[in-house]
């Protein structure tokens, strides 16, 4: 489900269509309910920003992120165990079993889902959906207005003099007792859009993680070098994956600022991409 946009959906929330049997498939039996739940994120991506299928290999890197952060801030990471071994999950290993499973298939710049246009609604058809309840809408309207053409002179006075004078309703009043949800830090909620306009994520809907994973950032990391570390991590051949997700920065700050400083000498960064950072001088936390 998805709160985006409205693709022939009911107020704006979008569904995508899944058999309450998939997971008896053989193909999603193949992977298993990790693989299950990188897959249904996948599917919601691709209806929610209407790309009919296809899944961008940076977007795909950060739906298969594995990382959790606690109430008390602690970040945890699930990993694969076999025996007395070891090793963090990679979003690249679920993607190369979903692509082994034929759930997926690689596609230039990521991935594309299998037979999406067999069972979700593809971006034409929702187009062509909308267009129609445009044109059933405007025939409505000038139904009605034919028949108010209709009404009698006294229909016409009375309904005139029942809009001058409606009905008064009353209006609760609001508990003092009901505390409203606090709201996000302006300077947290900029730079979460400013990172995923960078990623070219339509996402605006931040997670508690996600706004942690921030304000940690924001708050114990100079300004000028987050953004031009950021910069340099989405023109990186391995880190433009994992920086697309906020949390796996966080955690991994450490080596990618490594990195960064060693090959900066060597590494141009895409200036043109720094001006809505640069426009946004209140992004870092006082510490």
């Amino acid at each position: 489900m998805s709160w985006s946009h409205d693709n022939g959906s009911v107020a704006g929330v979008t569904w995508v269509k899944i058999d309450d049997r998939f997971s008896e498939h053989p193909k999603l039996a193949q992977v298993g309910p990790l693989g299950w739940g990188i897959w249904l994120a996948g599917l919601a991506y691709c209806n929610r920003n209407e790309t009919d299928g296809f899944i961008p290999r940076a977007i795909a890197r950060s739906l298969a992120d594995f990382e959790m952060v606690a109430d008390d801030g602690q970040l945890y990471t699930l990993s694969a165990t076999c025996g007395a071994l070891s090793e963090e999950l990679h979003p690249e290993w679920v993607a190369e079993w979903l692509v082994k499973a034929a759930l997926w298939e690689p596609a230039p710049g990521g991935y594309r889902v299998h037979d999406y246009g067999d069972y979700q609604f593809t971006k034409a058809e929702n187009e062509a959906r909308r267009a129609q309840k445009r044109s059933a809408g405007q025939a409505g309207g000038q139904a009605s207005a034919k028949a108010r053409a209709k009404q009698t002179p006294s229909r016409r006075q009375a309904d005139a003099q029942a809009e001058s004078n409606p009905v008064p309703v009353p209006v609760p009043k609001k508990s003092s007792s009901l505390r409203s949800e606090p709201k996000l830090d302006e300077r947290v909620d900029k730079f979460l859009t400013w990172h995923a306009e960078l990623w070219g994520s339509t996402n605006r809907r931040w997670g508690k993680t996600q706004i942690a994973s921030a304000k940690w950032l924001l708050a114990n990391v100079d300004r000028d070098k987050l953004r031009d570390v950021l910069l340099w991590a989405k023109a990186h051949t391995f880190w433009a994956g994992p920086a697309a997700n906020i949390n796996r920065v966080r955690k991994s700050w450490t080596e990618i600022y490594g990195q960064y400083d060693a090959r900066k000498s060597r590494t141009s960064t895409p200036v043109a991409d720094r001006s809505r950072f640069d426009r946004e001088p209140d992004l870092m936390v006082q510490v």
